[in-house]
């Protein structure tokens, strides 16, 4: 008799979805963002690239910011200190930007929700598709140093005019047609290629991703639950396409050290097993056992593809 794989019970409830908490951080900034643009609304002023918040603490953009520094050779105590408070933020949280406040990011988030579901329930294809590698992820710190390099020869801070995040505001806005026209191109890509921008093509997230490669608030593993369930639903799931199960969590790995990580929390709502959580320190626990990727645990083995495919998909629904 066929032995069927054991799931943990983790269906979780509402207000423990990270999915939930980012969309709403990602939305009260966009809205903040449009309410800027009214005089009657003084409390929050300025753009994507900077803000002021209460008219006292800048917010400013660091790659705004180096961009600045490299064509005016000048550095204002204001940008110094407004590009400090997220160069801070992100030194210690990771580049949590890409991740919980984007606007751009929230929309392309929710695009690839519609995609998901316009795949299952008109295309009948219940198995997800991971980020892709048709555009290595190295290209957009390439890009990065391309538009470092432009804006010192030239004087120019290229990607403050010529980004995507900046242009949805704008479009929002102003309701300007090239800005709806440009992120209305990236979301068709998208459906074919997904999460190219985030991944592969997005500069700013690539300075994030420098800045919090060291970040001590970070996806950690839980090496009592590690390698139980031999799902992959969270590398499948993750939009940066990042190996979670096959480069980190059954080599036995004590976190996610990958740089384009932006703690967006997706590999944590989807694992079956409460293997991975959202910490600033290691899962507690008295012995760490080294996972051999290798060899399969006898409950996984015992139980056939079949199975163990059903079962998940069960709890997963």
């Amino acid at each position: 008799m066929t032995r069927r794989a054991p799931l943990t019970n983790h269906r979780q409830p509402w207000y423990r979805k990270w999915v939930l908490w980012r969309r709403l951080t990602a939305t009260i900034f966009l809205t903040l963002l449009i309410l800027a643009q009214f005089a009657w609304f003084p409390w929050f002023t300025g753009t994507t690239s900077g803000t002021n918040i209460l008219g006292v603490v800048p917010i400013i953009d660091p790659l705004a910011a180096i961009e600045l520094l490299v064509a005016s050779h000048s550095m204002p105590t204001t940008i110094i200190l407004g590009a400090g408070i997220l160069i801070l933020a992100a030194l210690l949280l990771g580049p949590i930007f890409c991740g919980f406040i984007c606007p751009l990011g929230l929309v392309l988030d929710l695009n690839q929700t519609v995609r998901r579901v316009f795949r299952k329930r008109v295309l009948r294809k219940t198995n997800r598709i991971a980020a892709t590698n048709a555009v290595p992820e190295w290209s957009r710190y390439a890009l990065l140093g391309i538009l470092i390099g432009f804006a010192l020869v030239t004087s120019i801070p290229l990607f403050q005019a010529l980004s995507p995040i900046n242009l949805f505001v704008r479009a929002l806005v102003m309701g300007s047609l090239s800005g709806l026209v440009v992120v209305g191109g990236i979301m068709v890509l998208e459906w074919f290629v997904p999460r190219v921008w985030c991944r592969a093509l997005c500069p700013l997230g690539a300075c994030y991703s420098i800045m919090g490669q060291k970040a001590i608030w970070r996806v950690r593993i839980n090496p009592e639950t590690a390698g139980q369930i031999r799902c992959e639903q969270c590398q499948i799931r993750c939009p940066m396409g990042i190996q979670i199960m096959s480069g980190y969590t059954l080599p036995g790995h004590e976190s996610i050290t990958h740089p384009s990580c932006i703690r967006c929390g997706d590999c944590i709502d989807v694992c079956p097993n409460s293997v991975l959580g959202l910490r600033l320190r290691p899962f507690p626990t008295d012995k760490k056992t080294q996972i051999d990727p290798d060899v399969h645990l006898p409950v996984i083995q015992s139980a056939s593809k079949e199975d163990v495919h059903c079962s998940l998909n069960k709890h997963l629904a």
